[in-house]
């Protein structure tokens, strides 16, 4: 259920160049990686292509890992800044790695939040660094895998405000959806519960990271929705929120 570094060997990979032959010789180097030869490697001579297609896949359910997108940064029509923040758009929490010839242009990528830049061309040891890179940051940045219908989808963690009980399911919330799942809320609380998480009422599990304030007998979160906490509960989350600030002071 919880997503670590060591379970995304099976990245989504998207490359993105207009020169072809760059574009077939990265993915060649992208599967002498070690771990990456079952990824998911798709390939495109344009920006608008590559947005298109995560756009239809979005559209379709069919993601089911944050992309992982490899970019030259000079392209006609669309070149990679723009489509990197177009990109952003779509998919808050990609991944960009600009690919380029001119080092002067890395300045640029700043816009779009790019992860890495790689001097062209590209070898699969410096494509190994960067995975490698990757999959710290995403260790770092604990995931909830979910199936949802007929595909898994990924939620950070810190997106999750609470997650709640109701009638047969259970709805775990977030600032932009509420995702359906048959997990048991008893389930949900043994596998987050060293996150960050705490059952505060036999219908609800909150993220203490979303604590705005506390009121008599009710909690309300960053995003203004109030919860009951109950009596037998209250203690716990009490101790759990002052971790939570201890931490942040470091």
């Amino acid at each position: 259920m919880i997503v670590r570094n060591d379970e995304l060997h099976k990245f989504q990979i998207m490359i993105c160049d207009d020169e072809v032959p760059l574009l077939e010789s990265l993915e060649r180097e992208l599967r002498k990686v070690p771990g990456l030869q079952e990824a998911q490697i798709r390939c495109y001579t344009s920006g608008q292509m590559l947005l298109k297609a995560l756009e239809t896949s979005l559209r379709e359910q069919t993601v089911s890992q944050r992309p992982v997108v490899f970019s030259d940064i000079e392209m006609p029509d669309l070149d990679g800044v723009t489509m990197g923040k177009r990109l952003r758009e779509l998919v808050p929490d990609s991944v960009l790695i600009f690919t380029t010839s001119h080092p002067e242009y890395a300045i640029h990528g700043y816009e779009a939040r790019a992860f890495r830049y790689l001097l062209k061309p590209v070898d699969a040891g410096m494509l190994q660094k960067v995975t490698d890179e990757i999959r710290a940051e995403w260790n770092r940045h604990p995931q909830l895998l979910l199936q949802v219908s007929d595909t898994k989808q990924l939620i950070g963690l810190k997106e999750i405000l609470y997650i709640s009980a109701e009638d047969k399911y259970t709805i775990i919330y977030t600032d932009r959806d509420a995702i359906m799942d048959r997990t048991s809320l008893q389930e949900f609380e043994d596998a987050l519960k060293e996150y960050g998480f705490c059952r505060i009422h036999r219908k609800y599990i909150v993220n203490v990271y979303h604590h705005r304030k506390m009121m008599k007998g009710m909690l309300e979160l960053s995003n203004g929705k109030q919860l009951p906490v109950s009596r037998r509960r209250e203690a716990e989350y009490r101790e759990l929120l002052m971790k939570q600030m201890e931490k942040e002071l470091i």
